[in-house]
């Protein structure tokens, strides 16, 4: 056996000095323990290969080189020995950007801003201006943010001070401006009631590890908008076409709102509270009160369980706009966008999310940059003090909703992440279906928004 093997080892040796040529012997040199032989010259494959790194560098020049890290270990080592002084001067830093959006209250809104300083020295300071080309008139402000702490016992503050024109939606539970504008000039799929503010707003936040609260303060005239845009990019019948009145009047506004994640589960708790009136004055009298919780507990290494619940009230002056909606991503999907309105609303949810890739679970080829997720979930949700003829709010002394009111629901959802402008939220596609009698149907819808949409703050 050891004859064969040997036999073999000879016989290809022989073939690479056949096809390789031969090779003259290297210089023997000498090492600590005698002679050795050095490794052996660039063969015919080493040039091969070596050809095939030249040509691919000429084609893509610089895009094919390596990054040069020299120096990289130093500087961060550098960085961790001496870190960064929050009391060191820091020269101002300027901005300038536009500001773009779009409702069918506003029409087109096109206008700039300019900020300056530093929000850890003297505060930064930044000021708007844009105009609205439907009802044609003019909004703009300024805004002064100062932030301290945070350097030693990781509790930090912020004060944040505005006085503006602006508009701003109903539904103070779950409005994005970016991203409504976004539906509603590409294809009109707008359910928000917007409103004018005008005048000022101060708020004053601390954070501290797992731990928030804010204490604010606004006085501001709040006046109604009509519908002044039905147009869209894609010629579609605008969702909704009325822009619904707003109450005209003052708001001398108290807010209150104050979150914490929860020691050994990951579980976020929040509440929040509005009152204006009695000693603050204005032209409103009202108490607004909201609570939510939520979660996510892995389920092994795929699957993530992400239970959540919310509550709130309105006591005293029910104004359209400080109802409850609900409907949409947020709340209830099997219901239109903020087509369930109210002074009070109750809602829960229980989601399971795999965490992985869909296509790669199910072992077929994906694009490692576009990652889609799915989702199964049940829930109901429900709001009271409604007022069919109306369409508004009106006032109740139930604190919880009848068996009737309640919506239960069950679906699927496709879910992508694209880590931008915000990691944490979500573009989903969901089919919803009612649970339950009645002639309500299955639901599919698009939305935009955060795994738990019950909370303000993850």
């Amino acid at each position: 056996m050891n004859r064969i093997m040997m036999a073999a080892l000879a016989g290809l040796a022989a073939l690479a000095v056949t096809t390789l040529g031969p090779a003259a012997p290297p210089a023997r040199a000498q090492g600590p323990e005698g002679p050795y032989w050095p490794a052996q010259a660039d063969t015919a494959f080493d040039a091969y290969v070596r050809s095939m790194s030249d040509s691919t560098d000429a084609f893509f020049g610089l895009t094919a080189q390596e990054p040069d890290t020299a120096g990289l270990d130093s500087a961060l080592a550098e960085g961790l020995a001496k870190p960064i002084d929050a009391k060191a001067p820091v020269r101002l830093q300027f901005a300038l950007s536009p500001r773009l959006s779009f409702n069918r209250a506003t029409g087109a809104v096109m206008g700039g801003q300019a900020g300056i300083g530093a929000t850890r020295q003297l505060g930064r300071v930044t000021g708007w201006a844009e105009w609205a080309n439907g009802p044609d008139f003019w909004m703009g402000g300024g805004r002064w943010v100062k932030r301290w702490g945070g350097d030693e016992d990781g509790a930090s503050w912020k004060l944040d001070v505005s006085g503006a024109r602006d508009y701003t939606a109903f539904d103070r539970d779950h409005f994005d401006r970016q991203f409504d504008a976004l539906y509603a000039v590409v294809y009109g799929n707008d359910r928000n009631h917007y409103l004018r503010t005008d005048g000022l707003d101060v708020a004053l936040s601390r954070t501290y590890a797992q731990r928030w609260a804010t204490l604010a303060y606004r006085n501001q005239l709040e006046s109604p908008l009509v519908t002044m845009a039905t147009w869209n990019l894609f010629r579609r019948k605008p969702a909704v076409i009325e822009n619904r009145a707003a109450a005209l009047g003052r708001a001398s506004e108290a807010r209150l709102s104050a979150g914490a994640r929860l020691p050994r589960v990951p579980v976020t708790v929040e509440a929040q509270w509005w009152g204006a009136g009695g000693p603050l004055g204005g032209d409103f009298e009202y108490s607004r009160a909201r609570v939510a919780a939520g979660g996510a507990f892995p389920l092994g290494e795929l699957f993530a369980l992400l239970p959540q619940a919310h509550y709130g009230r309105v006591t005293g002056q029910a104004l359209p706009q400080n109802a409850f909606y609900l409907g949409g991503g947020p709340g209830l999907r099997v219901a239109h966008g903020q087509s369930l309105q109210g002074t009070g609303a109750a809602g829960a949810s229980l989601e399971l999310l795999l965490q992985d890739d869909l296509l790669h679970a199910l072992h077929l080829r994906q694009p490692p940059v576009f990652p889609i997720q799915a989702s199964v979930f049940a829930g109901l949700g429900a709001c009271w003090g409604y007022d069919p003829v109306t369409g508004l709010a009106r006032l109740t002394d139930a604190n919880f909703p009848e068996a009737r009111e309640w919506q239960p629901e069950v679906g699927a959802s496709l879910l992508f992440r694209p880590g931008i402008p915000d990691p944490d939220q979500y573009i989903r596609f969901t089919w919803a279906l009612p649970v339950g009698p009645g002639d309500r149907g299955m639901r599919a819808a698009l939305s935009i928004g955060t795994s738990l949409s019950s909370l303000h703050r993850r």
